[in-house]
């Protein structure tokens, strides 16, 4: 069986020992499960904007389906293809690429004035999706055996009801003050942020 560490230098992960003491390990668990939760938020924001976006864009009742269902696709389409090449090149950069691909795609979205442009982000924005969901458990593993791997594991579990149920209300109560647009930048501006903060800053990562 391989250890932590050999895992770690073949996925080009961080090694168990730079979490020596809990506070570290769990400081980045937060932003790994930050993450995820804020990805899962994408599946869950166009719901709650559904009647502003199809009076907005006149888009029929299929093409609001389509729109609010099209992350699942891509993830279920591609979620295995992805997912084998995220897991066996380098999720420490995938993990910030999937966020930085989830927020342009958001962005986009909110400036879309018709149907296809705003599918086309969605779609785009599903492979960011895999890309995130992917990484940040592999990264997870690579921090470390024992208790706390079987916590973290556990606790990650909970990333997509809790994601989902953030962006189903957070997109409701933001769009009525705010406007739909604008809450779909508040949650892709949120994505950059989670990405930004993830990103290896040693030369070796």
């Amino acid at each position: 069986m391989k250890s932590d560490a050999d895992d770690a230098v073949r996925t080009g992960q961080p090694e168990a020992a730079e979490f020596p003491g809990s506070s570290a390990y769990w400081a980045r668990f937060a932003l790994l499960y930050g993450c995820g939760m804020l990805a899962a938020t994408g599946l869950g924001k166009i719901a709650p904007i559904a009647v502003d976006l199809r009076a907005a864009l006149t888009l029929s009742l299929d093409q609001v389906s389509l729109v609010t269902s099209s992350v699942t696709a891509v993830a279920a389409v591609l979620g295995l293809p992805v997912g084998y090449l995220v897991a066996r090149t380098a999720p420490r950069r995938a993990l910030p690429a999937g966020c930085v691909v989830m927020a342009a795609a958001g962005l986009l979205e909110a400036r879309a004035g018709h149907f296809w442009p705003l599918l086309g982000a969605r779609l785009v924005e599903g492979i960011g999706y895999v890309a995130v969901v992917v990484a940040a458990p592999a990264l997870i593993i690579a921090m470390g055996g024992g208790p706390r791997r079987t916590t973290a594991l556990a606790v990650w579990g909970t990333y997509f009801p809790v994601g989902l149920a953030l962006g189903l209300f957070l997109g409701g109560v933001l769009s009525a003050f705010l406007g739909w647009r604008t809450w779909l930048v508040v949650q892709a501006c949120a994505l950059l942020v989670a990405g930004a903060a993830t990103v290896p800053h040693s030369p070796a990562a």
